[in-house]
Protein backbone atom coordinates (compact mmCIF):
# COMPACT_ATOMS: atom_id res chain seq x y z
CA UNK A 1 0.00 0.00 0.00
CA UNK A 2 1.53 3.47 -0.84
CA UNK A 3 1.98 6.60 1.55
CA UNK A 4 1.06 9.83 1.62
CA UNK A 5 2.25 11.93 4.94
CA UNK A 6 0.64 15.43 5.44
CA UNK A 7 2.16 17.81 8.07
CA UNK A 8 -0.29 21.05 9.55
CA UNK A 9 1.00 23.85 11.70
CA UNK A 10 -1.37 23.66 14.39
CA UNK A 11 -2.68 27.53 15.41
CA UNK A 12 -3.31 27.63 19.25
CA UNK A 13 -5.34 30.20 18.99
CA UNK A 14 -8.30 28.69 16.93
CA UNK A 15 -11.50 28.73 18.56
CA UNK A 16 -14.06 25.51 18.05
CA UNK A 17 -16.76 27.41 20.19
CA UNK A 18 -16.72 30.50 17.94
CA UNK A 19 -16.29 27.99 14.44
CA UNK A 20 -19.48 26.44 15.87
CA UNK A 21 -21.68 29.66 16.67
CA UNK A 22 -20.53 31.11 13.10
CA UNK A 23 -19.28 29.13 10.63
CA UNK A 24 -21.45 25.82 11.25
CA UNK A 25 -18.24 24.33 12.97
CA UNK A 26 -15.63 25.28 10.05
CA UNK A 27 -12.31 27.40 9.71
CA UNK A 28 -12.60 31.06 8.28
CA UNK A 29 -10.30 33.73 7.51
CA UNK A 30 -9.79 34.90 10.96
CA UNK A 31 -9.76 31.86 12.49
CA UNK A 32 -8.11 29.42 10.77
CA UNK A 33 -7.67 25.91 12.28
CA UNK A 34 -4.07 25.02 11.04
CA UNK A 35 -1.69 27.82 9.61
CA UNK A 36 -0.07 25.68 7.10
CA UNK A 37 0.00 22.45 4.98
CA UNK A 38 2.51 20.35 3.80
CA UNK A 39 2.23 16.98 2.17
CA UNK A 40 4.21 14.09 0.27
CA UNK A 41 3.91 10.81 -1.12
CA UNK A 42 6.37 8.10 -0.90
CA UNK A 43 7.08 6.01 -3.39
CA UNK A 44 7.06 2.33 -3.30
CA UNK A 45 4.81 -0.06 -1.57
CA UNK A 46 4.67 -0.12 2.41
CA UNK A 47 5.34 -2.82 4.53
CA UNK A 48 5.07 -1.06 7.79
CA UNK A 49 5.69 2.02 10.02
CA UNK A 50 7.84 2.10 13.03
CA UNK A 51 7.35 4.93 15.59
CA UNK A 52 10.51 5.60 17.25
CA UNK A 53 10.13 8.08 20.43
CA UNK A 54 13.40 10.33 21.81
CA UNK A 55 15.52 9.56 19.14
CA UNK A 56 18.40 10.62 17.25
CA UNK A 57 18.00 11.67 13.35
CA UNK A 58 21.45 12.04 10.91
CA UNK A 59 21.25 14.48 8.66
CA UNK A 60 23.47 13.99 6.26
CA UNK A 61 23.98 15.73 2.38
CA UNK A 62 26.16 17.89 0.24
CA UNK A 63 27.50 21.67 0.79
CA UNK A 64 29.20 24.00 -1.40
CA UNK A 65 31.91 22.25 -3.39
CA UNK A 66 30.86 18.72 -2.72
CA UNK A 67 31.60 18.92 0.74
CA UNK A 68 29.42 15.81 2.84
CA UNK A 69 28.05 16.75 6.33
CA UNK A 70 26.48 14.87 9.03
CA UNK A 71 25.01 16.03 12.10
CA UNK A 72 22.99 13.82 14.41
CA UNK A 73 20.31 16.05 16.09
CA UNK A 74 19.14 14.41 19.16
CA UNK A 75 15.42 14.68 20.48
CA UNK A 76 13.50 13.53 17.68
CA UNK A 77 9.89 11.76 16.57
CA UNK A 78 10.47 9.12 13.78
CA UNK A 79 7.83 7.71 11.48
CA UNK A 80 10.05 4.86 9.20
CA UNK A 81 7.92 4.01 6.58
CA UNK A 82 9.16 0.73 5.23
CA UNK A 83 8.91 -0.60 1.91
CA UNK A 84 8.28 -3.43 0.61
CA UNK A 85 11.83 -3.49 -1.33
CA UNK A 86 13.89 -3.05 1.85
CA UNK A 87 14.62 0.83 2.16
CA UNK A 88 13.25 2.69 4.24
CA UNK A 89 12.17 6.42 4.39
CA UNK A 90 12.07 8.19 8.07
CA UNK A 91 9.95 10.87 8.62
CA UNK A 92 11.14 13.03 11.47
CA UNK A 93 10.15 16.44 13.56
CA UNK A 94 11.71 17.45 16.58
CA UNK A 95 9.85 16.03 19.82
CA UNK A 96 9.27 19.75 21.06
CA UNK A 97 7.20 20.88 17.99
CA UNK A 98 5.21 17.43 18.17
CA UNK A 99 1.59 17.52 19.05
CA UNK A 100 0.43 14.43 17.14
CA UNK A 101 -0.17 11.66 14.89
CA UNK A 102 -2.36 9.73 12.92
CA UNK A 103 -1.85 6.37 10.23
CA UNK A 104 -5.67 6.00 8.36
CA UNK A 105 -6.51 3.93 5.55
CA UNK A 106 -8.20 5.82 2.60
CA UNK A 107 -8.99 4.98 -0.78
CA UNK A 108 -6.02 2.26 -0.90
CA UNK A 109 -3.32 4.23 0.78
CA UNK A 110 -1.89 5.05 4.72
CA UNK A 111 -2.59 8.67 5.13
CA UNK A 112 -0.10 9.76 8.14
CA UNK A 113 -1.27 13.10 9.34
CA UNK A 114 1.28 15.32 11.48
CA UNK A 115 0.45 18.01 13.88
CA UNK A 116 2.78 20.17 14.86
CA UNK A 117 2.69 23.27 17.77
CA UNK A 118 3.05 26.83 16.62
CA UNK A 119 5.25 28.42 19.01
CA UNK A 120 8.73 27.04 18.77
CA UNK A 121 10.52 28.32 15.45
CA UNK A 122 11.36 25.16 13.23
CA UNK A 123 12.99 24.85 9.82
CA UNK A 124 12.11 22.05 7.13
CA UNK A 125 15.52 21.31 5.49
CA UNK A 126 14.35 18.17 3.35
CA UNK A 127 10.97 16.96 2.47
CA UNK A 128 9.33 15.06 5.93
CA UNK A 129 12.05 16.18 7.88
CA UNK A 130 11.70 19.18 10.44
CA UNK A 131 13.78 20.27 13.21
CA UNK A 132 13.46 23.49 15.70
CA UNK A 133 15.92 26.03 15.34
CA UNK A 134 17.25 25.45 18.77
CA UNK A 135 18.46 21.80 17.83
CA UNK A 136 19.35 22.95 14.02
CA UNK A 137 23.20 22.47 13.37
CA UNK A 138 24.79 25.96 13.15
CA UNK A 139 27.12 25.03 10.85
CA UNK A 140 24.18 24.55 8.17
CA UNK A 141 22.40 28.03 9.62
CA UNK A 142 24.82 29.95 7.70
Amino acid sequence: MRVKAHFFLVNEDFSPEFADANYDGEESENNLRYYWEDALEIKGECSDIEELKQSEYVLQGMMGEGEHFSFSIPNMRQLLVKSEDGSVTPLAFSENIFHEFTVDEEEGMHIIRVYFKDYEVFSNPIPGVYITAADFPEELAR
